[in-house]
């Protein structure tokens, strides 16, 4: 069912790809993705594949799903949105220091309507809703039945950098390495909150929409403001790499069949 279920999502996606229309500076905005519905839909391309999975007879996935939807834990919540602030201020911060950029322009920079903006797109118009839905309220317990949480989280990343693939067409190489690595971090990293911390479809939508939101927010708004640091996003891209690594290292607690991590 994880192989039907991403290659519903990637015919989706990519077929929705190759029909919308092209993409311009402002690719990313709402009226921009109103004017273009085929390129809404293609980013939508893992959530709609994950409710059709959902509607087949015997897919083994609604218990599941339904059990992630319902977990709201409040602390992680606010951990999902705050975790990517931190580091993309961290990232931002590091790459001003090696450019000798006042690093005091990073606040006079900051507009709180342009990162809750921003964020708010791409939880609810990109990645967060987009993709969580079928990513990992579907495909993710789907591989967790079957095999531990390190694996699950290294085939999954894998699977979503492929999923991104037209995205990528025609990008030098290290593009789609710097891709691969991010998919895989972001990948680790949310398959060890889900597993450790109980499943939670509400904390990847937040987390993912939110890692979304202040990068867009930072590229658009808030890095050009201090001269465009282009740097902070190989800084960016480095944590999350090492954070996922870290997390790789952590004694991992699996879930019991009731969806709680053992003790």
């Amino acid at each position: 069912m994880f192989a039907t279920f991403w290659v519903l999502a990637c015919a989706i996606s990519w077929l929705a790809y190759a029909f919308s229309a092209p993409s311009d500076s402002d690719a990313e905005t709402v009226s921009a993705l109103v004017r273009d519905p085929l390129g809404l839909v293609a980013k939508f391309g893992p959530s709609i594949a994950g409710v059709v999975v959902l509607a087949i007879p015997g897919a083994g996935a609604r218990i599941l799903f339904w059990d992630a939807a319902r977990r709201l834990p409040a602390v992680l919540l606010a951990a999902a949105i705050g975790v990517p602030g931190a580091i993309t201020l961290g990232s931002l911060w590091l790459a001003a220091s090696v450019q000798g950029v006042d690093n005091s322009s990073l606040f006079a920079a900051f507009s709180l309507f342009g990162a809750v903006y921003w964020i708010a797109v791409k939880i609810l118009l990109g990645g967060g809703l987009g993709e969580e839905i079928g990513v990992r309220g579907v495909a993710l317990p789907l591989l967790l039945d079957r095999m531990g949480p390190r694996l699950a989280s290294l085939i999954l990343g894998a699977a979503w950098a492929l999923w991104h693939l037209p995205a990528l067409w025609g990008q030098p190489a290290v593009i789609w390495i710097a891709q691969l690595v991010l998919t895989v971090s972001v990948s680790v990293i949310l398959t060890f909150v889900w597993v450790r911390y109980g499943p939670s479809l509400l904390v990847a939508i937040i987390f993912h929409g939110a890692l979304n939101g202040w990068a867009a927010f930072a590229a658009a708004e808030w890095a050009p403001k201090i001269e465009a640091l282009d740097e902070w996003q190989v800084i960016r891209l480095l944590a999350l790499s090492g954070l996922g690594i870290a997390l790789l290292s952590l004694r991992w607690l699996p879930r019991n069949p009731e969806g709680e991590t053992s003790k």
